[in-house]
């Protein structure tokens, strides 16, 4: 899991797939704060948990029937750099690869977060070292 925390956003990202698995959303409290309670928990909008799972995937995968199982689906393993991010600019970015067991081909989903946003961007590049198109 990799955590990254902007200030409006407490977020989990699973390796596995590159998914968005956990989004706490820290302006809006579960229940309005009380005196002994003044400090309560986070709305949750995103939860892996068995009870509330709803988790966001992507993924890419081949249309050809030579293409090989090993892609980059929600379910292929991510490495990144880091396992924690915390926003310190404007912006943050999170990149995760993926690489297929030749070496050849690798893809790099990087999410971006900005400071006050709720909006998550999310690109994808696509490395091709090989002679396939």
């Amino acid at each position: 899991m990799i955590t990254v925390d902007t200030d409006v956003l407490h977020l989990q990202i699973d390796t596995r797939g590159g998914s968005l698995v956990r989004a706490d959303l820290l302006a809006y409290p579960q229940k309005a704060p009380t005196h002994k309670n003044p400090n309560p928990p986070a709305t949750v909008l995103l939860d892996h948990s068995a009870e509330h799972y709803l988790v966001a995937q992507n993924g890419l995968v081949s249309s050809s029937d030579s293409a090989s199982q090993d892609q980059p689906n929600h379910l292929a393993l991510f490495q990144s750099e880091k396992t924690s991010y915390a926003m310190v600019r404007a912006r943050t970015l999170v990149a995760l690869t993926w690489r297929d067991a030749a070496g050849l081909l690798a893809v790099t989903k990087t999410y971006t977060f900005k400071r006050g946003s709720y909006v998550v961007g999310l690109s994808q590049r696509i490395d091709n070292g090989g002679s396939q198109p």
